[in-house]
């Protein structure tokens, strides 16, 4: 039976998330063990309790498409009175079945509720599994993928009570002029304002805007000049006001070198002390930027969540975006109405009267922003920064005092009372301190796993004196994780007492050796799976602590000191062990892919001639000197990319 890489989404989700209640239930080597179907016929996968069980129906067609209909019709009544069940409830559709070549992408429709949604993808896995020309399979959600709708829904997303903190020290965090305010209109209200975009670190460690610039503008500098009016008229009248990003007063240096207030809302997040499902609720920096946004609000308990943004293309004026599937869509698209009314009549009145309006428009779980927010939300894209015309507009200060106004008042009449602000001045803007631990200085490089599988450390020794000729003594301090010689589920359970004490700013994730050899199944796929699923909750782990994580292929693996001490026949299934490596090494590939993350290749084609490169004299595949040479020069041609990046302003 074919096995197929989308489990690995359930395996990731059960080394982040809550642990189901039965560990065993939904473990693929439980798929992969049931017998072979009897002739003629096709497993089905339901539930048998918290257990994926095979009901064998007749082949038909003998389509994934005739499999997946069959799944989605669900149990017969005689299978539910012999106690099975599905995650997939009635209504449940198949939007679409398509093959890119070994790959076959399907696509569900949004009727699936989130606490199921896990338990559906391992009985859709399990029942394309049959399929030996499917060697691997992407799961959409209405054309989300549903690695991105698991990570947002069981990361802890913040619905429970338990997840929110209204009286934690985020609120705490008042000025005394603004806790001693008389109420206004707003009180008791939380409101969080959505700046978008800001600086992000890329794969390259360099940190760039998210949105290009137009004849000196960027909507990423732009959002914060909205946002710092439309707080202020908030707190005006009375309401209890957060931003996702630090406020424009912000200036200190953040963790790119520039002023905190250009950063995106993931870092500032990360800086104020939020927990890491919130501020890296997924391993790749902008994906989490986008979900921090409402993980924060719904943290917060907020009652609205606002995101302010400037479009791009070939239009003018205002559109306001709402989602139609997360649960809040009249309220969301009532906030949307009003929003789009007052800031289009706002400009009329103080900018443009020829000033355009594109309306409420609602999206189907298009933009995380709003999908998973658990309140009303709306996007207010305020104009196109890519128009010359309306560009002129948004960077006028009379416009972002206008629209300001016309934020708090569409918020006013939201709520149904009337804008009167507070008497006086307003309250002035909370800067939030930093609370999160800085990476080191100096940086500290941090080598988790051994790529070589050597039984020394001399590739990290050897790597300080290179730093410390390339940048200057002490410019880096190089440190190796204790026990080198592990897993990555190892690491992975060593990683708060052995990595993030160190506060590091690289840290090189060189794993598959050992886990390679500690692979005791006669089926690999299982293991393999496992080590990509925790490869991945790595990466997330490294960028949460503020880092850059820089992973690394496999070394070559001498054949005879390898089985010196293992037998070949426990690696024949595989094509012998050289073919196993080669499955580790574009696990590995696969997550420097798909999470945005730096590759360091020390694979057999870098490498060039193994023979010169292990010491034959000693047992195992310990390196030697020309090896360790070899190996840290392949590390460094990455590297010096990735040390002292700096913003880059275009």
């Amino acid at each position: 039976m074919s096995w197929l890489l989308l489990l690995i989404v359930g395996l990731y989700m059960r080394l982040s998330g809550p642990l189901p209640a039965d560990e065993r239930a939904l473990d693929p080597a439980s798929v992969l063990a049931h017998v072979e179907p009897p002739p003629g016929t096709l497993p089905i996968f339901f539930l048998e309790g918290t257990r994926l069980r095979p009901v064998y129906r007749p082949k038909g067609p003998a389509t994934p498409a005739h499999a997946l209909e069959a799944l989605l019709a669900g149990p017969t009544v005689e299978e539910q009175k012999g106690s099975l069940t599905t995650a997939l409830p009635p209504g449940t559709r198949l939007l679409g079945l398509t093959r890119r070549g070994s790959e076959t992408v399907v696509d569900l429709s949004h009727a699936i509720a989130p606490e199921a949604l896990r338990v559906a993808v391992a009985q859709v896995t399990a029942t394309l599994a049959s399929f030996p020309e499917i060697r691997a399979a992407r799961i959409l959600v209405q054309g989300t993928p549903v690695r991105a709708v698991l990570a947002a829904q069981f990361l802890h997303l913040g619905a429970a009570a338990a997840n929110r903190a209204p009286a934690g020290p985020i609120h705490a965090a008042q000025s005394p002029a603004e806790a001693s305010l008389p109420r206004g209109p707003l009180s008791g209200k939380v409101i969080v304002i959505s700046p978008g975009h800001g600086l992000t670190r890329q794969s390259n460690g360099r940190w760039r805007y998210q949105r290009p610039f137009f004849e000196g503008e960027v909507e990423d500098q732009l959002n914060i000049a909205f946002a710092t009016h439309a707080c202020r008229e908030l707190r005006r009248l009375g309401a209890t006001v957060h931003t996702t990003r630090a406020p424009e007063g912000a200036n200190e240096p953040g963790i790119s070198g520039a002023p905190r207030w250009m950063e995106a809302a993931k870092y500032y997040l990360r800086d104020i002390g939020m927990p890491d499902w919130v501020h890296q609720p997924l391993p790749v920096d902008f994906d989490s930027d986008i979900d921090a946004r409402p993980l924060y609000a719904n943290y917060l308990g907020a009652d609205l969540l606002i995101s302010l943004h400037s479009n791009i293309g070939p239009n003018t004026g205002t559109l306001t975006l709402y989602d139609k599937t997360n649960g809040f869509e009249r309220e969301s698209h009532r906030l949307a109405r009003l929003l789009e009314a007052h800031v289009v009549r706002a400009i009329r009145e103080k900018v443009d009267p020829g000033w355009r309006s594109h309306g409420a428009v609602g999206t189907d779980a298009r933009y995380g922003e709003n999908h998973w927010a658990h309140m009303p939300s709306a996007i207010l894209e305020i104009g196109f920064i890519s128009q010359r015309r309306d560009r002129i507009r948004l960077i006028d200060p009379r416009c972002q005092e206008a629209v300001g106004r016309a934020i708090a008042e569409a918020v006013a009449e939201y709520f149904g009372v009337p804008p009167t602000p507070l008497p006086g001045s307003p309250p002035p803007e909370v800067i939030l301190p930093v609370r999160a631990p800085r990476p080191a200085s100096p940086p500290v490089f941090v080598c988790a796993g051994d790529p070589a599988g050597a039984s020394d450390v001399a590739y990290a020794r050897q790597l300080q004196a290179r730093l410390d000729d390339h940048h200057g003594r002490a410019a880096f301090r190089v440190i190796q994780m204790k026990g080198s010689a592990c897993t990555v589920l190892e690491c992975l359970r060593k990683w708060d007492e052995e990595v993030a004490p160190a506060r590091p700013s690289h840290i090189l994730l060189a794993f598959g050796r050992h886990d390679l050899e500690k692979d005791s199944s006669r089926d690999s796929r299982v293991p393999l799976a496992r080590f990509e699923a925790a490869l991945i909750e790595a990466v997330r782990r490294t960028r949460a602590l503020g880092a850059v994580p820089i992973l690394a292929t496999m070394a070559p693996i001498d054949d005879d000191h390898f089985h010196a001490t293992r037998p070949r026949e426990h690696y024949a299934a595989d094509g012998g062990v050289q073919a196993l490596r080669d499955r580790y090494n574009n696990a590995i590939r696969r997550v420097a892919w798909n999470t945005n993350a730096a590759l360091v290749d020390l694979s057999l084609a870098a490498w060039q001639h193994e023979e010169e490169w292990i010491n034959p004299a000693v047992s195992g595949d310990q390196l030697t000197p020309r090896g360790v040479e070899r190996l840290v020069s392949l590390i460094l041609r990455e590297v010096p990319a990735l040390i002292g990046a700096q913003p880059d302003g275009g």
